[in-house]
């Protein structure tokens, strides 16, 4: 969220970031994800409302066949499990 409000960083940055997030946590935290959309909007004038639910409904989950971010398969989880375990 910090990195939205940086002033070095520009426009398209900021909404590639937010894109990438929402690919990455669109099940995990909606609430989160709207609130950097907001912060988003209000800092940008260039940014179209749409585009980030765009992204997500053209190549969200429902739309993956793989697991792009490699850490949904079983061994994957159980290793994150122990990691939160140490």
């Amino acid at each position: 969220m910090n990195l939205l409000s940086n002033d070095s960083i520009s426009d398209v940055d900021r909404l590639r970031l937010v894109m990438l997030y929402a690919l990455r946590y669109e099940k995990d935290s909606p609430v989160q994800l709207m609130q950097l959309c907001n912060k988003l909007a209000s800092r940008s004038a260039k940014y179209k409302s749409g585009l980030v639910q765009f992204l997500i409904k053209q190549a969200g989950v429902d739309k993956r066949t793989g697991d792009l971010y490699g850490n949904r398969d079983l061994l994957n989880i159980a290793r994150n499990m122990a990691r939160g375990i140490k």
